[in-house]
């Protein structure tokens, strides 16, 4: 029996896919410490729940007591990984000369980022390397979360074992950081479990059941974005109140779950763009990720700045990557063989 998409799941990708997209133009128009209050109030609440939401979802719909499924997670996963690495590759070797940049160190810049697989800057690497690969750290780091999460539900005490992965990734990111977002993965874990527990729990039914229970994951989300010093899962960076941060990113996932079921039942143009974006967040994460290595945005920001102020220059910015991110998507989605990586589903229809 074919699998029923519950809607409102993919409005809740949706958004999260807008939210890695305006973050990533809301830091790079500005750093955290001279943002003005509006731009902050962007940066900290989509940093506040856009990854841990996909990690959850990822969960959520996960069958860890099964075999680990090693050829899903290697097509899905990594091969995307590699293909989106490869592009960006090439693209930053063509656009070298263009731009004035030497071939050579462009090739052996991106390469060793995409080797390394680190998804933002951070200390303690094990050999030099120029650039972080960006977003799809998110795909490694899934990949090992998803093999974590089977190994711990078929041993012993899961929940202890889970929290050791956390702890172990969390605090040997600052001893050192090894490749392929290994660290990243073992803190992810924790994400990926609490989704899977969420649905044998079956949350949304005791939710519904006591609404007021929704006051304790609303308090924690606006906390951790009041007191918002930063988080990123890429490096296991979890701000100066990490378990504050911790509680707002399941909170805040928790909070826009809600919201999205709300979109589904009260506003039907929305939802079905929402949904649409939700569905496709695996090609519209690796085109941003793509634009955003490639692009000469040092070049671009500026001369936008020079005509109107940070706030207005970050909404400009986030709509263009956008319309670009979604074109491109669409693009992606016609090449045949290639779009079976990157659009699951088609991969499910012609099996």
């Amino acid at each position: 029996m074919a699998k029923v998409r519950v809607r409102y799941f993919d409005i809740a990708r949706g958004l999260a896919i807008l939210a890695v997209i305006l973050g990533h133009s809301t830091l790079n128009v500005n750093r955290p410490e001279s943002m003005d209050h509006v731009s902050f109030l962007f940066y900290s609440c989509c940093f506040s729940f856009h990854m841990p939401l996909f990690f959850a979802l990822s969960g959520f719909f996960s069958h860890p007591e099964s075999k680990f499924a090693w050829r899903k997670e290697i097509r899905e996963l990594l091969v995307s990984y590699g293909l989106t690495s490869f592009m960006v590759i090439i693209c930053n070797v063509l656009l070298a000369l263009p731009l004035h940049r030497s071939i050579l160190n462009s090739l052996v810049i991106w390469t060793k980022a995409s080797i390394y697989g680190a998804g933002a800057p951070v200390d303690g690497l094990f050999w030099s390397v120029h650039h972080s690969i960006g977003a799809i750290w998110f795909l490694l780091a899934l990949f090992w979360a998803h093999l974590l999460v089977n190994l711990a539900v078929h041993l012993p005490y899961t929940f202890i074992w889970i929290a050791l992965f956390f702890a172990i990734g969390y605090t040997s990111a600052h001893i050192g950081w090894l490749p392929w977002s290994i660290q990243a993965g073992m803190a992810a874990a924790t994400f990926v479990y609490l989704g899977h527990l969420a649905h044998q729990l079956n949350l949304q039914k005791i939710l519904i059941q006591y609404p007021w229970l929704w006051i304790i994951p609303s308090i924690a989300w606006v906390a951790s974005i009041w007191r918002f010093s930063g988080f990123s899962m890429a490096v296991n960076q979890y701000g100066k109140i990490p378990l504050l941060t911790f509680l707002g990113a399941l909170g805040g996932t928790v909070c826009v779950v809600g919201l999205s079921k709300l979109i589904d039942s009260n506003l039907p143009l929305i939802n079905s763009v929402l949904a649409k974006l939700g569905r496709y967040t695996l090609a519209i994460l690796c085109v941003h990720l793509l634009e955003d290595d490639v692009l000469p945005w040092e070049i671009i920001i500026p001369r936008v700045l020079n005509q109107f102020t940070s706030l207005a220059a970050t909404l400009i910015i986030f709509t263009v990557r956008l319309i670009f991110d979604l074109l491109m998507a669409l693009y992606l989605h016609q090449i045949p063989v290639i779009n079976r990586v990157f659009f699951p589903e088609l991969a499910k229809r012609q099996a």
